[in-house]
């Protein structure tokens, strides 16, 4: 259905509908408002098939406009911006064509990362970061891609402490400890 404002509705669920301007509401019509979760993107609470789920809205509106005929996994934001969810900046993409579009826009970092490497410039401590979302000071060591350990601390000192336990803990020789 098209309104004065050119905006498309059409059903993303049995009882929602969504358009191509962004938007989500109730069959009843009752907009429904979205929040951003920590990720950045929109998140909307729906009921499908009776039970209640959180929904990155963003997907759900590339669903409903965006044909997917070689079924790509993921939905990427041409422009970037995770809260423009208009039908036409939306597309269909695999995990690496998203990161790729993202590294391209600046999005993020793609230096790779060096054994016992700093997390963050605003640390002093090898494998310390701050954690910007919880204003807290993370504590981390990743090897063979996988992250050992991570934890949150109100203190930069306190978290690398806690890097050198889990050096500690693991046997790692290959990094240094911080020295508090």
């Amino acid at each position: 259905m098209l309104n004065l404002n050119n905006e498309i509705w059409v059903q993303a669920t049995r009882i929602h509908e969504v358009s191509n301007l962004g938007n989500i509401r109730n069959v009843n019509g009752k907009h429904l408002i979205p929040w951003i979760g920590t990720t950045g993107y929109e998140h909307i609470k729906i009921i499908i098939d009776g039970v209640r789920k959180n929904k990155k809205l963003h997907r759900l509106i590339c669903e409903a406009f965006n044909p997917n005929p070689t079924n790509k996994p993921d939905v990427n934001h041409i422009d970037g911006d995770k809260t423009n969810n208009r039908s036409n900046n939306l597309e269909w993409c695999t995990h690496a064509e998203n990161l790729g579009h993202a590294a391209s826009l600046g999005l993020i970092n793609t230096k790779p990362r060096t054994t016992g490497q700093k997390l963050s410039n605003a640390s002093h401590y090898y494998n310390v970061g701050w954690d910007n979302t919880r204003e807290k000071w993370t504590a981390a060591i990743t090897q063979n891609k996988k992250t050992y350990m991570r934890k949150r601390f109100d203190t930069e000192e306190e978290a690398a402490l806690h890097v050198n336990l889990i050096i500690d803990t693991l046997g790692l020789t290959d990094r240094p400890r911080n020295v508090v």
